[in-house]
């Protein structure tokens, strides 16, 4: 009668085990596959900060060469060659960074839609 019950107990212990396994492997799957590295959420999402990043990156190319330019007036008002040259190297430089920023921008919106 003893080893009746212990078969018996093993049986549903072991179907418990199957049933958990099985309940878990589907929840995870399923949790998986929506956090997965590819879904549409997370695409969205990182286009979006894409999107954000290049539109602040052309306001930062714009103020450097807003600040360049400056730079060369007063070199130009105070005859300094130095601060005329360092005002020209950032004009450009905000120049290239405006250029990149609407060129990401361009891409991000791309993807988008």
């Amino acid at each position: 009668m003893m080893w009746d019950m212990d078969k018996t107990l093993n049986n549903k212990a072991v179907l418990w085990v199957i049933i958990a396994l099985l309940v878990g492997g589907v929840a995870g799957y399923s949790l998986g596959q929506s956090n997965s590295k590819w879904s549409n959420d997370y695409m969205k999402e990182t286009l979006s900060i894409m999107d954000s990043n290049a539109n602040l990156m052309t306001q930062m190319g714009q103020m450097m060469s807003m600040m360049g330019k400056m730079m060369q007036q007063k070199g130009t008002l105070f005859n300094d060659t130095e601060m005329m040259n360092s005002g020209k190297e950032l004009e450009n430089r905000g120049s290239m960074m405006q250029i990149n920023g609407s060129e990401m921008m361009t891409k991000a919106n791309g993807i988008i839609r």
